[in-house]
């Protein structure tokens, strides 16, 4: 079995589709219209996070429980980045052992993205 996608329902496709572009660098791979559904991949070419948005479904609650992870380069860069697109650091940057830092931001959506480099 080979990973290749999460599914995020949204309210606010517009942002999502900046959010992963802008801020963690994603390209649309497709876009597709369904009924009353948009959906639109974006992708790293290896993975791909799905947005969907459904004019009929605008009830969506917050997602807890679960994080999307994405790694850097450089996590002093990033933690630049989200400050200049006024993305809120949640949590972090935590260094748990010399290798490892990370911290936590919230797409639009709410979903819980972990920023990660190894060193």
């Amino acid at each position: 079995m080979k990973y290749i996608w999460c599914t995020i329902m949204t309210t606010k496709m517009d942002e999502s589709i900046a959010f992963y572009k802008d801020v963690i660098g994603l390209e649309i791979e497709r876009e597709q219209e369904i009924g009353s559904k948009k959906l639109v991949f974006l992708t790293d070419g290896n993975v791909s996070v799905e947005l969907i948005y459904d004019a009929a479904n605008q009830a969506i609650e917050k997602i807890e429980g679960i994080s999307i992870g994405f790694s850097v380069e450089n996590l002093e860069e990033a933690i630049t980045l989200m400050r200049e697109k006024n993305i809120e650091i949640e949590e972090g940057p935590y260094q748990p052992t010399p290798h490892v830092r990370f911290f936590y931001v919230r797409d639009p959506n709410g979903v819980k993205i972990q920023i990660f480099k190894a060193q």
